[in-house]
């Protein structure tokens, strides 16, 4: 196989693959967007074939590096593609980065669900750092959160965001 073809297929690789992700999030079927992300893929190995995006010399590398980086779009590839069914699939936590994703965090977390749930809420509600649009209520005050659900994930309570300046004191009181 030629550096040319190789080079082709890691990129008809990579497209296929975000080509994949995309097609799935609108289309949210497997069966449609299979094959949308093969043509996509196939397009752009093509593409990358008759008109690659840098000239390519065989001679610019030593053969171990070609070997080297060769392995390593192929392990990128894959760890992409892991990733890709995680992302179409987040009950598919074996796919993650790490199944554990991360350290003491449970498959349930979310950090970014809480700006979801905020960025829903701004233009609806006043107060976008309102408990009840994060929490579930509870019968018992003081009890543990409760928190509300966002699909499989918990709702983080939003908290974070940059503070909103306040607001400058009227002209007369500026003396």
């Amino acid at each position: 196989m030629t550096l040319q073809a190789l080079v082709a297929s890691a990129l008809a690789g990579g497209t296929g693959i975000f080509a994949f992700g995309g097609a799935m999030a609108v289309t949210g079927s497997w069966p449609i967007s299979l094959p949308i992300a093969v043509a996509i893929a196939a397009g752009a190995g093509a593409l990358c074939w008759w008109r690659p995006p840098v000239p390519l010399d065989p001679r610019a590398s030593s053969r171990s590096l070609a070997i080297v980086s060769g392995l390593a779009t192929i392990a990128a590839l894959g760890l992409l593609a892991r990733l890709c069914v995680f992302i179409v699939d987040p009950t598919q936590v074996g796919c993650a980065i790490g199944n554990t994703r991360g350290l003491g965090l449970a498959v349930t977390h979310s950090c970014l669900s809480a700006y979801v749930v905020a960025g829903e809420a701004v233009d609806t509600t006043p107060n976008v750092y309102d408990d009840a649009l994060y929490s579930l209520p509870n019968a018992t005050p003081g009890a543990r959160r409760r928190p509300r659900t966002l699909g499989l994930f918990l709702i983080d309570v939003y908290e974070y965001p940059p503070p909103v300046p306040a607001p400058a004191p009227p002209p007369a009181a500026r003396s």
